[in-house]
C-alpha cells in the first residue's frame, strides 16, 4: 500500500470511530459457489432460512456477494489460515475440528465434480 494511503488509513483509525457503527454486519452460515476470473473472483455468503412448507428444514439463501482481486483473495485465505492457528492456540478450536471440516469439504467437492 502506498505511504499516502497508509497514513490516511492510520489517521482514520486514530481520529474516527473505526470501524464505523454504521458499517453493515452480515451474518452468514457459510460460503457457497464462486466465479473465478483472470483478475477477480466472486463468491457468495449464504444464510439458512427456515422453510415453512415442504420436506426440507431450511432454504439456502444468498446473503451477500463478495468480489475481490485474485491477489487480495490469496491474502485473505492466508489471513484466515493464520486466524485458524490463533483460534487453535487459544483453545477456541481444535486441529481435529479443522481437519474434519476440510475432509467434509473434500468429500463434498469430490461428490459434486462437474
Amino acid at each position: 500500500m502506498p505511504e499516502a494511503e497508509n497514513s490516511t488509513l492510520s489517521n482514520l483509525v486514530e481520529t474516527e470511530e473505526y470501524p464505523p457503527s454504521t458499517l453493515p454486519q452480515i451474518y452468514s452460515e457459510g460460503v457457497t459457489g464462486f466465479i473465478p476470473g483472470p483478475e477477480v473472483i466472486k463468491f457468495y455468503l449464504y444464510r439458512l432460512l427456515p422453510k415453512v412448507h415442504g420436506r426440507q428444514k431450511h432454504t439456502l439463501r444468498p446473503a451477500a456477494e463478495v468480489a475481490m482481486a485474485l491477489s487480495v483473495f490469496v491474502k485473505t485465505v492466508v489471513f484466515f489460515d493464520r486466524t485458524l492457528e490463533i483460534l487453535i492456540s487459544r483453545g477456541y478450536l481444535t486441529q481435529e475440528q479443522i481437519d474434519s471440516a476440510r475432509k467434509a469439504d473434500r468429500e463434498f467437492a469430490n461428490a459434486n465434480r462437474e
